[in-house]
């Protein structure tokens, strides 16, 4: 929130064993509010990636 980067995403990823190295498959896009609080934003992150999740099983990606 201090640097304002509010456009996140979820990513599905390749696990490797260095951090953040893996190839990126799929991303969820969904931005912070900082009007919100802590909790409310944490609670859009998740929502981001269930919803990921869902799409990635019930095969609506590609």
């Amino acid at each position: 929130m201090k640097a304002q980067a509010y456009d996140q995403n979820s990513c599905l990823h390749e696990m490797v064993g260095e951090i953040d190295a893996g190839e990126v498959y799929y991303r969820e896009p969904y931005k912070l509010d900082p009007t919100i609080g802590y909790k409310a934003n944490e609670d859009r992150a998740f929502e981001s990636g269930l919803k990921l999740l869902h799409n990635y099983i019930s095969g609506s990606l590609s």
